[in-house]
């Protein structure tokens, strides 16, 4: 139960840097009226995949058969790596690097999205790992 929680926990505080994050501290431009920015529909949808991290830690926190919780794991990263591909390939930031949204909200949802596929991957291979000792 310890390390469900622990691996929960994780998930749920990537999930919380990723949507609360960009909405608050790593904020992207605000929609005005007449234009509306790329890096405000990377913010909505990174808010929107930040709260699937926070499902999947919730769920893991519940999970007790070892195959969910794999499956969790998978569906980590790949919302982590959707995470990375916001800003960077998907839909993109302004251009400019002065750009708050270019200095700060790009670089925190690629190191918040490589955080979660590594910790999904170490999550897998350490749970094997565990069951073959």
């Amino acid at each position: 139960m310890k390390t469900r929680l622990l691996k929960g926990l994780v998930y749920i505080v990537l999930g919380l840097i990723a949507s609360l994050g960009v909405a608050t501290v790593f904020h992207v431009c605000p929609a005005m009226k007449d234009m509306v920015m790329k890096c405000h529909w990377t913010g909505r949808v990174s808010i929107a995949v930040g709260i699937g991290i926070i499902i999947v830690g919730i769920l893991t926190i519940l999970a007790k058969e070892r195959a969910f919780a794999d499956g969790l794991a998978v569906a980590a990263i790949l919302l982590g790596i959707l995470l990375i591909l916001l800003p960077t390939v998907l839909i993109g930031v302004c251009p400019g690097a002065h750009m708050h949204c270019h200095a700060a909200t790009r670089p925190a949802l690629i190191i918040t999205g490589a955080l979660t596929v590594i910790y999904g991957g170490f999550s897998i291979v350490w749970k094997r790992n565990k069951t073959e000792a």
